[in-house]
């Protein structure tokens, strides 16, 4: 007896058949296909379909973000933003000190009867410092806040990166994923193929059977060109974003825990989420800067009080005839305390007050409506992380049952136990498990990923984390 082996291997998947029968008879042909493959082993692109891609070319969460961070508009305007808003407190800081500027002119005169003319100029140079004026004491409170506010806002600008990043990249390997497991079905279809044929040749098998796997190979063929294509597509987009040469993404392991949120505890959450949300906190932000607009309205009827000094010079220089001139100099200095007390201005003050306490209930209904929605995702995040993670735990149960199920009805398909469709059946089965079971795991990840960012907790370091059990 003679023993014939095939081994093809394709984007990591490694088909087995082995064939023992007679050297002249097909009667007991055997067929057993063998998974075996990791789906961190990287797809081929269209350019590089006939070389592996190594294991350097892949590329973690962390790397992408480190690319995307120098060129993202949104954190670059609000890191801009923050930057103007801090000249705020130097303009505040600036108008409680002293003031100093200079005036001053030329000028010619002339008598409408034309015997006098004159010219002149004069300079003055003024100093005011102010002793006592409400405003300028609130304007640098309210810069203090806005400062503040923009500081949240850059915050909540990188964590918005942070999180869109993840999702991004998740989004890029969930097609991933779909490429791989359906260049591993049209291999074990082409395979089951091929040796349906060879049946055929030797009278074991039916034409029926050839014809179907034959449609079946074209169908899945049709499909994974597609995942390909669409793989291509996303990495592209994601190379021309971040400037990066992306072949290939770092696959989340298949046997690497996803731990639950702690605590583990939905009201926990959501209680955080109300007190460190960075939106809530913006939203604060915005409340207390409505309430020092209130006092800056009302600051309006306090009187300002200054010190001032002022000294100048002013020369002239008088024509009356063609024979008979004379000019003058004089120079002066004053001194002194001045009030200014505000007294009628038509009603403008209290309707800017007016106005001030209706933004201000405004921007508390504001700061209200914010806590209520965040924290009602960070229920529903934390209700998805929980849900994703028990269920990618049914699913792996549900590829180790899919994939022996496949395994026996093989098996029953070469004793005849069990029909071809059985078997496709069974292959499609197994396929959708493990697509399903990884597709999952990445749901859990970024739910995860999303509670943090509703609790205001989400950073860098969490792509780091997910960082070590990429492969």
């Amino acid at each position: 007896m003679k023993t014939k082996n095939y081994v093809r291997t394709i984007a990591g998947l490694t088909l087995a058949t082995s064939m023992a029968v007679p050297f002249n008879s097909w009667a007991k042909d055997s067929l057993a296909l063998k998974l075996d493959y990791s789906l961190s082993t990287p797809l081929k692109s269209k350019v590089e379909r006939s070389h592996q891609v190594s294991d350097s070319n892949k590329l973690g969460m962390t790397r992408i973000f480190e690319a995307i961070v120098e060129t993202d508009s949104s954190y670059a305007a609000a890191r801009h933003e923050a930057e103007a808003v801090r000249q705020r407190l130097h303009m505040a800081e600036a108008a409680k000190g002293a003031r100093v500027d200079a005036t001053g002119g030329l000028y010619h005169t002339q008598s409408f009867s034309g015997n006098e003319s004159g010219a002149g100029g004069n300079l003055m140079i003024n100093l005011t410092y102010p002793i006592y004026r409400q405003e300028n004491n609130i304007n640098m409170t309210k810069a203090e806040i806005q400062v503040q506010l923009a500081e949240l806002r850059t915050l909540l600008a990188r964590q918005d990166l942070v999180l869109r990043t993840a999702t991004n990249y998740f989004d890029i390997l969930s097609v991933q994923v779909n490429a791989k497991i359906d260049e591993a079905q049209v291999s074990y279809l082409r395979k089951t193929y091929d040796l349906e044929k060879i049946r055929f040749d030797r009278g074991l098998g039916t034409k029926q059977n050839v014809t179907r796997l034959e449609a079946e190979l074209r169908i899945a063929e049709a499909q994974s060109q597609k995942s390909k294509s669409d793989l291509d597509s996303r990495t592209y987009d994601l190379s021309q974003r971040t400037g990066l040469k992306i072949k290939s993404l770092k696959m989340v392991s298949e046997n690497a825990p996803i731990s639950e949120p702690s605590p583990n505890n939905r009201e926990a959450w959501a209680d955080q989420a109300a007190k460190d949300s960075l939106i809530v906190r913006s939203q604060d932000s915005l409340y207390e800067l409505s309430k020092q607009d209130i006092g800056l309205a009302r600051a309006a009827y306090s009187p300002y009080v200054y010190f001032g000094a002022s000294a100048g010079i002013d020369r002239t220089s008088k024509n009356h005839s063609m024979f008979s001139s004379n000019s003058s100099t004089s120079r002066g200095a004053t001194v002194g305390v001045y009030m200014t007390i505000p007294l009628y201005d038509g009603g403008s003050r209290s309707a800017a007050t007016r106005e001030s306490g209706a933004m201000s209930e405004k921007f508390l209904e504001d700061r209200r409506g914010a806590e209520t929605a965040i924290t009602s995702q960070a229920r529903e995040n934390f209700t998805a992380t929980i849900s994703s993670i028990e269920k990618s735990h049914a699913l792996k149960s549900a590829y180790t049952v899919a994939k022996d199920n496949y395994t026996t009805t093989a098996e029953g398909y070469q004793s005849g136990t069990s029909t071809l469709t059985d078997m496709l059946q069974a292959q499609q089965m197994m396929f959708q498990t493990r697509r399903d079971y990884n597709l999952e795991r990445m749901s859990a990840i970024v739910a995860s990923l999303k509670l943090k960012f509703t609790s205001g907790q989400l950073s860098e370091a969490d792509l780091a984390l997910i960082d070590k059990i990429l492969e």
